[in-house]
């Protein structure tokens, strides 16, 4: 009978790890995902900005905007 606690707290025990384990690699990932998806959106909107800059100061754009 005590074997069967024993083994009972044991299993509880390693499952409470495991989850928090899950959890803790969940939240580090999602940050990562987090954190790559606004360095792609601040690279596109730079890109963007650039591009503006570009074919404002253009000579065609001058012109269409006269």
């Amino acid at each position: 009978m005590s074997i069967l606690l024993l083994l009972d707290v044991w299993v509880e025990r390693l499952l409470l790890v495991a989850f928090s384990i899950i959890a803790v690699l969940g939240t580090v990932l999602f940050l990562i995902n987090e954190i790559v998806m606004l360095s792609a959106m601040t690279v596109i909107l730079g890109a963007l900005v650039i591009l503006f800059r570009v074919f404002s100061s253009s000579e065609d754009f001058k012109a269409l905007n006269s």
